[in-house]
């Protein structure tokens, strides 16, 4: 399926002709970038990039994709500017972040507040819309990146899932700290957090990446591993009798909202200040 982030990763990749600098450029990882750039080469069906000893050149097909990306990203900016009511709340989400946090969040917002946009972008593309007053706020993972006001907010609700053989099956919560030489597996679709969460792991455990939920599970089974998955995505999660879920007991993951102080923003963060209770909170 066609991402309208891919395309901008592509852009980037193709105007820098460098997986590194477009990497710097999006505060993407370099693995994230090559990802970005596989999958709209399996939509393609073709080569994009030919790699060599000073960066990447694009083929034939890339010069073409490349044309059209440009345009489809510009409509895409265009029809998200001209879709904001002025009396609305304009609120943008790093692509990195875990998007369903957000949405939770922002579903929140919209109950007691006239929030009716949400914008999917790049932290650079994100930082660019709030001093070109397109946006209002921006849920993000990066404090020190941005250079306005930032409402940090922690998210608890991370679990561990096992085998009911494992050893840690019979646990109701574990600490991050208990976990130790296990293979963890994961998969693209894990989104931002997994990042953060696996950082504390990697002296302890080993680490496989997988290519769905589907087969993450299955490994986890037939080897004894583990993976971890964010609350709100536990009913997608291919559902095993074999499997257990355990609440990591003190893994808190960071994000925030990097605002313009107005009297709309202010009055809307007094409202989040709350309703955001329990999982996702104020620190």
């Amino acid at each position: 399926m066609m991402n309208i982030e891919y395309l901008q990763t592509y852009i980037s990749v193709y105007e820098n002709r460098s997986i590194t600098k477009a990497g710097e450029e999006l505060f993407l990882s370099k693995q994230t970038v090559l990802y970005h750039i596989s999958q709209l080469e399996k939509i393609f069906k073709e080569s994009l990039f030919v790699r060599n000893h000073s960066g990447c050149e694009p083929t034939v097909k890339g010069d073409s994709v490349y044309k059209y990306a440009v345009r489809i990203v510009d409509v895409y900016k265009k029809m998200m500017e001209d879709n904001v009511e002025t009396n609305t709340i304009r609120v943008g989400i790093d692509s990195r972040i875990l998007s369903d946090v957000a949405f939770k969040t922002i579903n929140k917002l919209k109950k007691e507040f006239d929030v009716e946009n949400t914008v999917f972008l790049t932290l650079k593309d994100l930082t660019s819309g709030m001093e070109k007053n397109e946006i209002d706020m921006f849920f993000c993972h990066d404090e020190g990146l941005v250079s306005y006001p930032f409402y940090r907010l922690m998210d608890d609700s991370i679990y561990l899932i096992c085998s009911e053989n494992s050893d840690y099956a019979g646990e109701e919560e574990i600490s991050i700290n208990e976990i130790k030489e296990v293979t963890v597996y994961y998969s693209e679709d894990d989104g931002g957090f997994l990042c953060n969460i696996l950082e504390p792991l990697k002296n302890t455990c080993r680490f496989e990446k997988q290519t769905s939920e589907v087969v993450v599970g299955n490994n986890i089974y037939e080897n004894k591993g583990i993976a971890f998955i964010h609350e709100l995505n536990l009913k997608e999660f291919p559902k095993k009798s074999f499997l257990r879920y355990i609440r990591i007991s003190d893994y808190k993951q960071p994000f925030g909202i990097s605002y313009r102080s107005s009297e709309k923003t202010d009055e809307l963060l007094k409202v989040l200040k709350t309703i955001v209770k329990g999982k996702i909170r104020a620190e």
